[in-house]
């Protein structure tokens, strides 16, 4: 079990806990204020989720409009939203960042930043990372940030070698960070990475282990407990550590009294000093108990966070992507296009207008014109008084359609395009819009 904390730990909450019970009471509460503190945030984004899935009318506006008692009230979703996030997200999938290594100083090797550089391709490879990063993106892009993780597994069951892999995270809510982290210079102190486990399926992963109820010895875990499943939690954390580190001549340097320490016993020893390095635990937890556990070869935690656009209002950061601004344009849209229809709907049918007794007999012919493809419509001539030939029955002209719908439908379209910054022409090749180069060759 971890130990307590040296005396050169940075400030700020950094517990770690001497018993697994002090270990899992400091875990629950980083995780509830971690929900606390990033409770905007995950808001937000799963809003941009069902947005995205065309979730895109108020409940309440929309339950009162289908349960209007005159009758129900079209709520009709067309979405142009979509269109913009999918030009960024494949835009970047098509100049996706690479990682590179190079050598920054005079005693750097550039044909070891190669080979570096190779085994980094070879991992991204064997990983499929791409699928991580774009994955990791494009949950910025509408929720305003996403994750990918890495991890270390066997090559194969009969191995005792181990490769590195780069993971996606397809549910971004399945993380929670530290929420003092400032990327890069203050990294997360501790993160978790949350799994819905059912029952069954945890008393045959981890027999003997407490299935965990709604109650334990009096505390109650209504946030990790519930009926047919218990959330089963990665956590890492970071402790501090005092250590001696040693110089060596050839200007190695290493920890003393390490195993790689016995490697340099016949070169003369040039510097010693004391100094504070991370040592990353990884847990996995339940509520009330340590599943299991291990230390995480790296100094950082290996989860990595992609943010659209971050703004820090008073301490609290804010986290949105390109949908943020597009949401209410598009509201607006839907309802104009709903409205625009309905007024469709409602206005009068061209009414016939015949003499009386000309159209005897073929009344319903008449009655279902306006939506049957008849291309023979019957009348009875009639005279009327001075033998004059009454004139055949006519259509008259429909009340018209106030254009003031299909005006707001235009103007909230390109409300959209300016909150994203992207227009038709650009996005979909079309309009009258001329580059720079263009105009000056005019």
């Amino acid at each position: 079990m971890a130990g307590e904390l040296s005396s050169g730990s940075q400030p700020g909450d950094s517990r770690v806990g001497k018993t697994k019970e002090e270990l899992l009471e400091i875990a629950q509460a980083r995780y509830h204020r971690g929900l606390e503190v990033d409770g905007d945030n995950r808001n937000h984004a799963l809003t941009c989720l069902k947005f995205r899935n065309l979730e895109q009318w108020d409940p309440e506006v929309k339950n009162f409009r289908e349960k209007d008692p005159e009758g129900p009230r079209p709520c009709l979703v067309v979405d142009k939203t979509n269109q913009y996030m999918n030009q960024v997200i494949n835009d970047y999938r098509q100049n996706r960042p690479s990682i590179k290594v190079r050598p920054v100083d005079d005693k750097g090797d550039p044909e070891v930043a190669d080979v570096y550089n190779g085994i980094v391709r070879n991992i991204e490879y064997q990983s499929s990372a791409d699928i991580a990063y774009d994955t990791a993106y494009e949950a910025s892009v509408d929720g305003g940030y996403g994750y990918f993780r890495i991890i270390t597994e066997y090559c194969d069951e009969m191995s005792f070698e181990q490769d590195i892999r780069i993971l996606p995270i397809k549910n971004r809510f399945q993380v929670m960070l530290d929420p003092n982290r400032e990327m890069p210079h203050r990294p997360p102190k501790w993160g978790f990475i949350v799994e819905k486990m059912l029952r069954d399926d945890f008393k045959r992963d981890y027999p003997g282990k407490n299935p965990l109820d709604f109650e334990t010895d009096g505390r109650t875990f209504s946030e990790w407990a519930f009926k047919d499943y218990v959330l089963v939690a990665e956590y890492f954390y970071v402790e501090r550590k005092r250590v001696k580190i040693c110089q060596y001549a050839d200007g190695s340097v290493v920890e003393k009294g390490s195993p790689e320490e016995a490697r340099y016993a016949g070169l003369p020893k040039i510097a010693e000093r004391e100094t504070t390095v991370n040592v990353v635990k990884w847990k996995k937890i339940s509520a009330v108990d340590v599943l299991e556990e291990r230390d995480w070869l790296g100094k950082f935690i290996p989860i990595v966070e992609m943010v659209g656009t971050e703004l820090d209002i008073e301490g609290k950061s804010i986290k949105s992507g390109l949908l943020k601004g597009a949401m209410q344009p598009q509201q607006i849209h839907n309802y104009a296009t709903s409205s625009f229809v309905e007024s469709v709907m409602l206005a009068p049918r061209a009414p016939w207008q015949a003499a009386e007794g000309q159209i005897e007999g073929y009344e319903e012919l008449y009655r279902t014109s306006n939506r049957r493809g008849i291309t023979v419509l019957p009348y009875k001539p009639v005279v009327a008084e001075g033998n004059t030939l009454v004139p055949m029955p006519k259509r008259q002209e429909p009340a018209g359609i106030s254009p003031g719908w299909l005006t707001m439908m235009q103007n909230s379209e390109h409300d959209i395009s300016a909150s994203m910054g992207m227009y038709a022409e650009t996005v979909l090749g079309r309009g009258d819009a001329q580059s720079g180069k263009q105009e000056m060759l005019q």
